[in-house]
């Protein structure tokens, strides 16, 4: 067993919730605002490039001891580390730069050309460790142990998959991937991705299905917009392009949400969507009634698809939350609803937020 440090994304409830999703046996051994802590007895990579939340991960090496330079110098012999930074967690009467000069000078006899980057805001982003070719060491006096950064984010594909896909819809409000991927997994869980099939019900510009294909998922998508489904189409033939692997096959067609059981006759066994959410700063009648509309819109599609879905199935829906309150009664007598039609919520009070966001997406799952 090893013990790992994950950095959250932005939304950190999300992020942690992802990754519980993926281990649901494994318990963290603590949370602390942006980072998670497990023990695992695997090394994490693999599941790491899977997950959408997640910005980097350590491991740890050894636990600090009182005279931390000659400890930090060996472990930076032992990785060859010519372009290293010392991260600091928790409270510490620690000189950031002097620290780093002090490590130089004495890797300097060791090492050729020696070099060091300070950290900001506490530790390095994945954008630089990965340009700059850093080895990271994280000194973490919260659980008094030293942590070796394995592995960062591909902030690169994130960005192409976010801003290069031959069809956007930016009035419509674009589904960030990491987001998308988040979704996909909370409906995957612990899930192996061989004969599961995944459907986005109101795919737009086909997000949702990408992120399911490049997991290894079969997938289907649907919409009344005819314009939106060539879209998705032209999205997801370009992804092949760009990941030239073999991705799973997709299907892609025209229908109503709310009656897919009339076209649909392959098992589902995955639903992750997010419909139209409306304009960005709508007033509050308009609030009012894109809540009410979806409400009637998602309870007309879940009966629906209760007629498709395998035995045990997972949904996934993203759902507005405008910043006047009394919208939050629909989302509240939603689930009420979706309760009695015999879904559980195992996850609850999952919520996506930007700065200055006038509409949050409330993350519901269901499952039987």
């Amino acid at each position: 067993m090893s013990e790992y440090l994950f950095f959250l994304g932005q939304n950190h409830p999300l992020s942690l919730a992802e990754i519980k999703r993926r281990l649901p046996q494994v318990e963290p051994i603590t949370v602390n605002a942006d980072r998670a802590y497990f023990e695992l007895d695997f090394a994490p990579l693999s599941l790491a490039s899977q997950l959408g939340g997640t910005t980097k991960i350590a491991q740890k090496l050894t636990d600090l001891s009182p005279d931390l330079e000659p400890l930090l110098v060996d472990q930076l012999v032992a990785l060859k580390a010519s372009t290293f930074c010392i991260s600091l967690i928790g409270p510490h009467s620690q000189n950031i730069y002097s620290l780093h000069a002090s490590l130089k000078e004495k890797l300097s006899s060791v090492l050729s050309s020696v070099r060091y980057i300070l950290p900001k805001d506490g530790h390095l982003s994945p954008l630089v460790l990965a340009r700059q070719h850093v080895t990271e060491l994280i000194v973490d006096f919260t659980r008094n142990t030293l942590y070796h950064t394995i592995w960062v984010h591909d902030f690169n594909a994130w960005i192409i998959r976010d801003r290069q896909n031959p069809y956007i819809t930016p009035r419509q409000g674009m589904l960030p991937p990491k987001l998308a991927r988040i979704m996909v997994n909370l409906a995957l869980g612990s899930r192996t991705t061989a004969d599961t099939t995944f459907l986005d019900p109101f795919c737009g510009s086909g997000t949702l299905l990408s992120e399911a294909r490049l997991l290894g998922l079969s997938t289907i998508g649907t919409d009344l917009s005819a314009d939106q489904v060539k879209g998705t189409i032209d999205n997801l033939n370009w992804l092949g392009k760009i990941y030239p692997q073999n991705l799973p096959p997709f299907s892609v067609f025209g229908a109503d949400a709310t009656h897919l059981s009339e076209i649909i006759k392959t098992p589902i066994d995955l639903i992750v969507t997010e419909p139209y959410l409306g304009p960005l700063t709508p007033s509050l009648p308009k609030q009012m009634n894109i809540a009410k509309g979806l409400y009637k819109l998602y309870l007309g599609a879940l009966k629906d698809w209760q007629k498709i879905v395998s035995p045990h199935h997972t949904i996934v829906l993203a759902y507005p939350l405008f910043e006047d309150s009394k919208t939050l009664k629909y989302f509240h007598d939603f689930i009420d609803t979706t309760l009695k039609l015999g879904y559980n919520q195992p996850v609850k009070n999952l919520l996506f937020t930007r700065p200055n966001a006038k509409i949050q997406r409330q993350i519901i799952i269901l499952e039987r």
